[in-house]
C-alpha cells in the first residue's frame, strides 16, 4: 500500500529534523542525500513535468530540457537554503517541508518563464492583476500550488471542478472570438470566455491559450522606424551573419547605457518601446545581452522590486518621476540627453545602422 499525502508530508519532516539536527557533517550529508533524493527531487520533478507541460505546445525533447534546467535551479536553490538551515539550527522556518518545495519548484519555473519568455510572463501577469483586482473574477491555489481561476459567482471549488483538455476547449472557444475585443475591453472579454467555457481552469492552461490567441510571442529584433531609443537598434537581418552583429550591436548599446548616470538610465529603459508602443527592454533579455537581474542592477534595484515592475512596462513618465526622485520634465530632460549620448558613443565605435532622431 502506498503512503498517504500525510504520511508522505511527516516522513519529510522527519527527514528535514534528522538533517538539521545531525551530530556531525558525515551523518548530515547522509540525511541531506535522503532528504533530497526520496523527498525533494521526485516532487520537484513531478511539479515541473506538469508546468512545464501545460504552459505551451512545445516538442517532448524541448519540454525535457526546459524541465531539466528548471530542476536544476530549483534543487541549487533547495540545497542553499537547507545548508543555511543547518549552520543556523532552525527547525522552525520550514513548517511544511513538501510545500515549501513545491513553492521552491514553482519559484524556479516562474523565474525560468520570467527570463526565457518575457512576453508571455507579462500576459501572465497582467492576467493575474485582472483576475485578482475585478469583482468578477476569483483565483485560488490548490494544494500542489497551482493557480485556478474562475467567476467569483462559481465560488472556490476544488481540483474535481477542473476539466479535462483545458486548453482545447479554450481555443475552440476563441477561434470565433474578436481580438479588437481583447483590447477594448479586457475584463468583459475573460467574463465572456470563462462563462462559455463554464468552470475553473488552472491559469496557466488560459495564459498558454490566449498568448497563442492573442499572437504574443517572443520578439528577437526591433525595427528603425520608431523615433525613440529604438532608432539606435538595428534593423532585422536574416542571415545568421547578420544575427551575429545583431548580438555585438546590442551587447556593445547595453554597456554603453551601463555607462550612463543612473537616473538616465532609468529615464531611458524603464520608458523603452517598440514600434507598437509595447515594453522593449526586454530585446536585451530576448537576446541573451543580460538577464533580469542585470537590468535590475543598472537601475540600482533589486530583483524583487523591479520584478514587481516589470508587468507594468513601459512606464509613463510621471510614474517614473515618483519612481527616482526627480520632477516630470526632468525625466523627459534625462532621457534626451541618454539618447544624445548614446548616438554620440555609438557613432563613434561606427556600430549604428541607422541615423539618430529623438522624440
Amino acid at each position: 500500500m502506498s503512503p498517504s499525502l500525510e504520511q508522505k508530508h511527516s516522513a519529510a519532516d522527519s527527514a528535514l529534523r534528522e538533517f538539521i539536527g545531525a551530530p556531525d557533517s558525515a551523518s548530515a550529508e547522509e540525511h541531506l542525500e535522503t532528504l533530497l533524493t526520496r523527498h525533494a527531487i521526485p516532487l520537484i520533478q513531478t511539479v515541473l513535468k506538469c508546468k512545464v507541460a501545460s504552459s505551451s505546445a512545445r516538442s517532448s525533447v524541448r519540454e525535457y530540457q526546459e524541465q531539466e534546467d528548471i530542476c536544476g535551479d530549483a534543487i541549487f536553490q533547495l540545497l542553499r537554503h537547507l545548508k543555511k538551515l543547518r549552520e543556523l539550527q532552525d527547525l522552525e522556518s520550514i513548517k511544511n517541508f513538501r510545500g515549501y518545495v513545491i513553492q521552491t519548484a514553482l519559484n524556479a519555473f516562474n523565474g525560468y518563464l520570467r527570463e526565457k519568455y518575457p512576453r508571455r510572463w507579462q500576459l501572465k501577469c497582467r492576467l493575474r492583476y485582472l483576475l485578482d483586482h475585478r469583482k468578477s473574477f476569483l483565483t485560488w491555489k490548490l494544494d500542489s500550488g497551482d493557480i485556478v481561476c474562475g467567476l467569483r459567482e462559481w465560488g472556490d471549488k476544488d481540483a474535481s471542478a477542473l476539466l479535462e483538455g483545458a486548453s482545447a476547449l479554450i481555443r475552440e472557444i476563441l477561434s470565433t472570438a474578436d481580438k479588437k475585443k481583447l483590447r477594448e475591453d479586457a475584463e468583459e472579454f475573460l467574463r465572456r470566455l470563462l462563462t462559455r467555457y463554464g468552470s475553473p481552469v488552472l491559469l496557466d492552461e488560459l495564459v498558454a491559450s490566449l498568448a497563442e490567441f492573442a499572437d504574443v510571442s517572443e520578439i528577437r529584433y526591433l525595427s528603425e522606424d520608431y523615433t525613440s531609443v529604438g532608432d539606435l537598434l538595428p534593423s532585422p537581418l536574416p542571415d545568421p551573419a547578420a544575427q551575429l552583429e545583431q548580438k555585438l550591436y546590442l551587447t556593445h548599446l547595453w554597456r554603453e547605457i551601463c555607462e550612463l548616470p543612473v537616473k538616465q538610465r532609468a529615464a531611458l529603459l524603464l520608458n523603452l518601446r517598440d514600434p507598437t508602443g509595447a515594453d522593449a527592454l526586454m530585446l536585451f533579455v530576448v537576446t541573451d545581452v543580460t538577464r533580469l537581474s542585470g537590468i535590475a542592477a543598472v537601475l540600482d534595484w533589486t530583483p524583487e522590486v523591479f520584478a514587481q515592475l516589470w508587468n507594468h512596462l513601459p512606464l509613463d513618465d510621471n510614474t517614473i518621476a515618483e519612481r527616482i526622485g526627480v520632477t516630470r520634465q526632468q525625466v523627459i530632460n534625462l532621457r534626451k540627453s541618454a539618447r544624445e549620448r548614446l548616438a554620440r558613443r555609438m557613432a563613434a565605435g561606427n556600430l549604428r545602422t541607422g541615423s539618430a532622431t529623438g522624440r
